[in-house]
């Protein structure tokens, strides 16, 4: 191998060192350094010179193939004024999967490991600055705190014009985290200085009780749920003595922390505020959910296009007399109900093998890390359009192609 070309995947690696730390860059950073991250690839395999094309191409195709059928459907489907913003937006869906494809064979175990915990500091950076910012507020207020979800509120938005990223996605990257963190003190057993465990338990505490306050119950139900499908493949004797622990804990917090549970107990008053004609969180996606089904039963097959979806949604929300929905232009706050709407049924079963795929190949080869992020991000996007807004389309783009490269063509070293 050449020096220009051990120089070049060098240079590759800290480029991506620098996408995965996306969470803690402005939007426009972050954007010029996935550019400069696809610049290196194209480098790379330029100076490269020779390259099986064949290899990975059906995971290149099986991963931009969201994004292409996006893109042809501009060709055939009248799109508003605007709509282009999208295709933009999404274009990480097959600027990642090309870039990995053209650089071969990829990253060694030891340098995911390194891009893994990069992620993890960058949420525990944000971690740390938002507990900085906000714990001297939650002293100095602390009655507030236990108004439950009026606190919850305020919390959410406060943080969201502190850092610019919405709660929802925040919560998934700090949940997310906190597994990574807990899987490799599992993975060696606690064999580390009792100062590391330490140093590493304080951070996952941080980001969980901050995840908590944020109150997103998708990223913590999917957490939740892939946290108890990860212990019962280690070791399912620890995952009972695990939840007879934890689950006291929890409940301890919903008791005494009305600022947790008010978000929570919005479920249970969902019929009760649509009764009075009062809309909370939940009783709005019922809202969502009866205007989503009214657009799929006329346009399941070919859907509305991707720019349409948005303004078939305002036009039914005004129909059925509910003018605050258009005015905040609510989205169907499903990512599997906007595929299937945006681009019809063979979106939607695009979209699905686009997940189902590796999720199988994950549990044939027990790349347990990746199963969680599969788990995770299919969970959550049962409750929110995480492909909307750009933190989410990095989020799920870049680690899904990179578990995927890397569980397809390992290097162990």
């Amino acid at each position: 191998m050449s020096s220009r070309l051990i120089y070049t995947k060098q240079a590759f690696f800290i480029c991506t060192v620098l996408v995965v730390a996306f969470p803690i860059w402005p939007i426009r950073w972050a954007a010029g350094f996935i550019v400069l991250w696809f610049s290196t690839s194209i480098i790379s395999l330029i100076l490269n010179g020779k390259k099986d094309w064949t290899k990975n191409l059906a995971l290149l195709l099986l991963f931009a193939s969201l994004f292409l059928y996006y893109a042809v459907s501009f060709l055939f489907v009248e799109m508003p004024e605007g709509s282009i913003h999208y295709l933009e937006r999404s274009l990480s869906l097959l600027v990642f999967p090309l870039g990995f494809y053209f650089v071969d064979p990829g990253f060694q175990k030891k340098q995911r490991n390194w891009l893994l915990l990069t992620f993890e500091l960058a949420s525990f950076v944000l971690t740390a600055y938002i507990a900085f910012d906000t714990i001297p507020i939650i002293v100095k207020h602390w009655d507030k705190v236990k108004m439950g979800t009026e606190f919850s509120w305020a919390f959410r938005y406060h943080v969201e014009n502190l850092i610019k990223i919405h709660p929802t996605y925040l919560s998934l990257f700090l949940l997310f985290s906190v597994f990574l963190k807990m899987h490799r003190l599992v993975e060696r057993d606690m064999a580390q200085p009792w100062w590391d465990v330490s140093w590493n338990a304080f951070q996952m505490a941080l980001m969980l009780l901050c995840s908590l306050l944020l109150s997103s119950r998708g990223p913590l139900i999917a957490f939740g749920v892939a946290l108890l499908v990860y212990f019962i493949q280690v070791n399912w004797k620890r995952t009972i003595i695990g939840l007879a622990a934890a689950l006291p804990i929890v409940a301890l917090l919903f008791i005494n922390v009305p600022a947790i549970s008010g978000r929570f107990s919005e479920l249970t008053d969902a019929n009760r505020t649509n009764q009075e004609k009062e809309l909370n969180s939940v009783s709005i996606r019922f809202e969502i959910f009866k205007c989503t089904s009214e657009i799929l039963s006329d346009h399941w097959l070919l859907g509305v296009g991707i720019g349409n979806v948005q303004p078939a949604l305002d036009d039914c929300y005004v129909n059925n007399g509910k003018e605050e929905l258009r005015k905040m232009q609510f989205n169907t706050h499903n990512q599997y109900a906007h595929v299937w709407m945006a681009n019809g049924l063979p979106g939607l079963i695009i979209f699905i093998l686009m997940l189902g795929i590796p999720l199988y190949l994950s549990i044939r080869k027990r790349d347990i890390p990746y199963q969680v992020f599969l788990l995770m991000v299919g969970i959550c996007f049962f409750t929110e359009n995480l492909l909307d807004r750009q933190h989410g389309v990095v989020f799920f783009a870049f680690f899904n192609t990179l578990f995927a490269f890397h569980l397809i063509s390992p290097i162990k070293r």
